[in-house]
Protein backbone atom coordinates (compact mmCIF):
# COMPACT_ATOMS: atom_id res chain seq x y z
CA UNK A 1 0.00 0.00 0.00
CA UNK A 2 2.88 2.60 0.94
CA UNK A 3 4.37 2.22 -2.87
CA UNK A 4 1.18 2.76 -4.26
CA UNK A 5 0.39 5.96 -2.07
CA UNK A 6 4.06 6.65 -3.22
CA UNK A 7 2.96 6.64 -6.79
CA UNK A 8 -0.32 8.55 -6.34
CA UNK A 9 1.53 11.71 -4.55
CA UNK A 10 4.24 11.21 -7.71
CA UNK A 11 1.32 11.90 -10.21
CA UNK A 12 -0.35 14.21 -8.43
CA UNK A 13 2.42 16.60 -8.09
CA UNK A 14 3.22 15.91 -11.92
CA UNK A 15 -0.05 16.88 -12.75
CA UNK A 16 -0.53 19.47 -10.60
CA UNK A 17 2.62 21.31 -11.70
CA UNK A 18 2.10 20.60 -15.41
CA UNK A 19 -1.53 21.97 -15.12
CA UNK A 20 -0.17 25.41 -13.00
CA UNK A 21 2.98 26.01 -15.49
CA UNK A 22 0.16 25.64 -18.12
CA UNK A 23 -2.12 27.96 -16.46
CA UNK A 24 0.98 30.61 -15.91
CA UNK A 25 1.53 30.38 -19.94
CA UNK A 26 -2.14 30.51 -21.16
CA UNK A 27 -2.15 34.40 -19.96
CA UNK A 28 1.40 34.81 -21.81
CA UNK A 29 0.57 32.90 -25.09
CA UNK A 30 -1.22 35.03 -28.02
CA UNK A 31 -1.79 32.82 -30.41
CA UNK A 32 -5.08 31.57 -30.47
CA UNK A 33 -4.77 27.94 -32.56
CA UNK A 34 -1.85 27.15 -29.93
CA UNK A 35 -4.00 28.20 -26.45
CA UNK A 36 -7.07 25.34 -27.41
CA UNK A 37 -3.75 23.15 -27.27
CA UNK A 38 -3.36 24.58 -23.70
CA UNK A 39 -6.28 24.48 -22.51
CA UNK A 40 -6.73 21.14 -23.33
CA UNK A 41 -3.47 20.15 -21.99
CA UNK A 42 -3.84 21.74 -18.86
CA UNK A 43 -7.61 20.61 -18.09
CA UNK A 44 -6.09 16.38 -18.88
CA UNK A 45 -3.66 17.34 -16.03
CA UNK A 46 -6.72 19.40 -13.73
CA UNK A 47 -8.22 15.44 -14.52
CA UNK A 48 -5.43 13.44 -13.07
CA UNK A 49 -5.41 15.57 -10.61
CA UNK A 50 -8.73 14.92 -9.43
CA UNK A 51 -8.85 11.21 -10.21
CA UNK A 52 -5.67 11.11 -7.42
CA UNK A 53 -7.77 13.20 -5.08
CA UNK A 54 -10.47 10.41 -5.26
CA UNK A 55 -8.73 7.52 -4.98
CA UNK A 56 -6.40 9.20 -2.20
CA UNK A 57 -9.86 9.93 -0.20
CA UNK A 58 -10.58 6.24 -0.82
CA UNK A 59 -7.72 5.34 1.00
CA UNK A 60 -8.22 7.69 3.57
CA UNK A 61 -5.17 9.66 2.80
CA UNK A 62 -4.48 13.30 1.16
CA UNK A 63 -2.66 14.81 -1.52
CA UNK A 64 0.29 16.66 -0.58
CA UNK A 65 0.01 19.88 -2.44
CA UNK A 66 3.39 21.52 -4.19
CA UNK A 67 5.01 23.43 -1.54
CA UNK A 68 5.44 27.41 -2.07
CA UNK A 69 8.82 27.48 -3.09
CA UNK A 70 8.29 24.55 -6.07
CA UNK A 71 5.65 26.73 -6.93
CA UNK A 72 7.25 30.28 -6.94
CA UNK A 73 10.44 28.46 -8.77
CA UNK A 74 8.17 27.77 -11.70
CA UNK A 75 6.65 31.18 -11.73
CA UNK A 76 9.91 32.93 -11.79
CA UNK A 77 11.41 30.29 -14.29
CA UNK A 78 8.52 30.79 -16.78
CA UNK A 79 8.83 34.89 -16.31
CA UNK A 80 12.49 34.41 -17.19
CA UNK A 81 12.28 31.97 -19.91
CA UNK A 82 8.92 34.08 -21.59
CA UNK A 83 10.34 37.20 -20.99
CA UNK A 84 12.37 38.03 -24.03
CA UNK A 85 10.48 35.58 -26.24
CA UNK A 86 6.57 34.82 -26.16
CA UNK A 87 6.16 32.69 -29.27
CA UNK A 88 4.34 30.05 -29.39
CA UNK A 89 7.63 28.06 -30.77
CA UNK A 90 9.26 29.24 -27.69
CA UNK A 91 6.49 27.91 -25.33
CA UNK A 92 5.83 24.80 -27.08
CA UNK A 93 9.82 23.72 -26.81
CA UNK A 94 9.68 24.85 -22.94
CA UNK A 95 6.42 22.87 -22.30
CA UNK A 96 8.35 20.05 -24.69
CA UNK A 97 11.68 19.76 -22.51
CA UNK A 98 8.72 19.27 -18.99
CA UNK A 99 6.72 16.61 -20.71
CA UNK A 100 10.55 14.69 -21.41
CA UNK A 101 11.53 15.13 -17.79
CA UNK A 102 8.19 13.49 -16.88
CA UNK A 103 8.00 10.53 -19.58
CA UNK A 104 11.76 9.85 -17.77
CA UNK A 105 10.25 10.32 -14.40
CA UNK A 106 7.31 8.16 -14.78
CA UNK A 107 8.86 5.52 -16.44
CA UNK A 108 11.13 5.34 -13.40
CA UNK A 109 8.40 5.78 -11.02
CA UNK A 110 6.78 2.77 -13.04
CA UNK A 111 9.74 0.45 -12.44
CA UNK A 112 10.64 1.23 -9.07
CA UNK A 113 6.84 0.99 -7.46
CA UNK A 114 5.33 -1.65 -10.14
CA UNK A 115 4.23 -3.41 -6.87
CA UNK A 116 1.44 -0.46 -6.57
CA UNK A 117 -2.34 -0.81 -6.91
CA UNK A 118 -3.39 -2.14 -10.48
CA UNK A 119 -5.16 0.80 -10.58
CA UNK A 120 -2.67 3.19 -9.44
CA UNK A 121 -0.40 1.80 -12.08
CA UNK A 122 -3.30 2.17 -14.61
CA UNK A 123 -3.44 5.78 -14.18
CA UNK A 124 0.61 6.59 -14.05
CA UNK A 125 0.58 4.61 -17.30
CA UNK A 126 -2.40 6.74 -18.40
CA UNK A 127 -0.32 9.85 -17.13
CA UNK A 128 2.79 8.80 -19.08
CA UNK A 129 0.43 8.52 -22.60
CA UNK A 130 -0.24 11.87 -21.87
CA UNK A 131 3.07 13.21 -21.68
CA UNK A 132 4.12 11.23 -24.75
CA UNK A 133 1.08 12.40 -26.65
CA UNK A 134 1.47 16.23 -25.24
CA UNK A 135 5.22 16.18 -26.55
CA UNK A 136 4.59 15.37 -29.86
CA UNK A 137 1.38 17.40 -29.99
CA UNK A 138 3.75 20.22 -29.16
CA UNK A 139 5.83 19.68 -31.94
CA UNK A 140 3.49 21.37 -34.32
CA UNK A 141 4.23 24.44 -33.08
CA UNK A 142 8.13 24.89 -33.55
Amino acid sequence: MDNSIRLLEFIFKNAKMGSETIEDLIDINEDLKFRDELVYEKETYDDFVSKVNKIMKKMGKEAKDLSFFTEMQSYLMIKMETLKDKSSEHIAGMLMQGSTMGIVQITKKLREYKDSDKEVVKLAKRLLEIEEKNFYELKKYL
